[in-house]
């Protein structure tokens, strides 16, 4: 026995004291945390000539320190390493991210499945909203309503109409985010809301804002042409 090491390794989660860059987490269950000396006398005194041919470890550093630490940790580990790998969380959020890319593009295609069906929806509505009151419009003109009023009336309506679908769209998108969040249990919130397609659903809104418009500026100018209630039959 007289070969053997004997080291003395705190706790962590007794001592209240946890690594820095050049201290090691084993990953079990206790947390040990010790020097990278203490280290490598007991892996070989447990592996023996396989000793740091391959071993994981666990490094705990602040979030916005990753990129910084995981490059100092390269240098000293390729001043006496053959090869290693280093993967930190920001390549854990990276595959994350990679994964949700089919998810994204069916949401897009679905936002915009949904979204031309609205748009359709709205400039029949629209159609039929000003073909259902074509006869008090008339009456209105005829009493003496002048274009301006008319068409104010028709502005107010089509700003409604635009701002609604942005309105409903982006709690839509937010649920679906949480959702996402509540599925992938491993998946931060913050990830997960840059998947909101906020871009995608301005672009779609934005044809679907002028269309609105077109419409409504379309039936104002045939308003404005009444002159009487002749005019409607």
């Amino acid at each position: 026995m007289g070969n053997e090491t004997q080291v003395n390794v705190p706790i962590a989660a007794l001592i209240d004291v946890y690594p820095d860059v050049n201290e090691v987490f084993f990953p079990y269950d206790v947390v040990l945390v010790m020097d990278i000396d203490s280290f490598k006398q007991i892996d070989k005194s447990l592996f023996g000539q396989q000793s740091l041919k391959q071993a994981a470890v666990k490094i705990n550093v602040p979030y916005g320190d990753i990129n910084t630490k995981a490059i100092k940790i390269a240098e000293l580990l390729s001043e006496n390493e053959v090869a290693f790998q280093i993967r930190t969380r920001l390549d854990e959020e990276k595959n994350i991210e990679d994964n949700l890319h089919s998810t994204t593009f069916f949401f897009n295609v679905l936002i915009l499945f949904f979204g031309a069906l609205g748009l359709l929806q709205a400039v029949n509505s629209i159609n039929m909203s000003i073909q259902t009151r074509k006869r008090d419009l008339a009456i209105l003109r005829s009493i003496g309503t002048d274009t301006a009023e008319l068409r104010q009336v028709f502005m107010w309506e089509a700003t409604a109409y635009s701002i609604l679908p942005i309105v409903l769209s982006l709690p839509v998108s937010f649920v679906a985010t949480l959702m996402f969040k509540l599925l992938f249990k491993n998946l931060s919130l913050h990830i997960a809301l840059r998947w909101i397609p906020y871009i995608n659903i301005m672009i779609l809104n934005l044809p679907l804002i002028i269309v609105i418009f077109a419409v409504y500026s379309y039936h104002s100018y045939k308003i404005n042409k009444m002159t009487s209630l002749n005019t409607i039959y």
